[in-house]
């Protein structure tokens, strides 16, 4: 069942966490559509969505707050080896499916779940209650998982290339 509420303030901090972050950069693409301010939507059913860039991975967090269920935010890591492969099937889009899920599956401990896709590498919820401590590490590892899927993906085009 969707909660309605939420805390305004306790989403600001969850997001004052990632923008601390040394491994991930706001990016401008923000999408909302009426907020509370650019990163934080008015309502569970208008959540703003921001656009986290990696680091030194091609790896992105797209966080959406409030969660439109429940909690402060839901977040998706994204690492397409390329963004149309999600429409096909296959062996090679299964093989990299589950390559994805290897990679990530360690460092999904309370926040994020592994999803064996070729674009979503994990998804996970920011709860209510969270801590600051677990985000900041469950957010951070994620980041260093996403840097080993840039090396699967590398190894994919050197072989291609080659």
């Amino acid at each position: 069942m969707t909660n309605p509420n939420y805390d305004v303030e306790e989403a600001m901090a969850a997001l004052r966490i990632l923008d601390q972050l040394p491994c991930w950069t706001r990016s401008a693409e923000t999408e909302q559509t009426d907020s509370v301010n650019s990163c934080v939507g008015s309502s569970r059913q208008r959540p703003a969505r921001t656009r986290y860039l990696g680091a030194v991975t091609d790896g992105y967090l797209s966080v959406s707050v409030p969660d439109p269920v429940s909690g402060v935010g839901k977040i998706v890591l994204m690492n397409p080896l390329d963004p149309t492969l999600a429409e096909n099937t296959g062996e090679f889009v299964t093989a990299l499916s589950q390559a994805h899920s290897r990679r990530s599956e360690w460092f999904c401990q309370r926040y994020f779940t592994s999803i064996a896709s070729p674009n979503i590498i994990a998804k996970g919820r920011i709860p209510a209650d969270f801590d600051a401590d677990t985000l900041r590490a469950e957010v951070t590892a994620a980041h260093d998982a996403s840097e080993q899927i840039d090396v699967i993906h590398r190894n994919i085009w050197t072989s291609l290339s080659s």
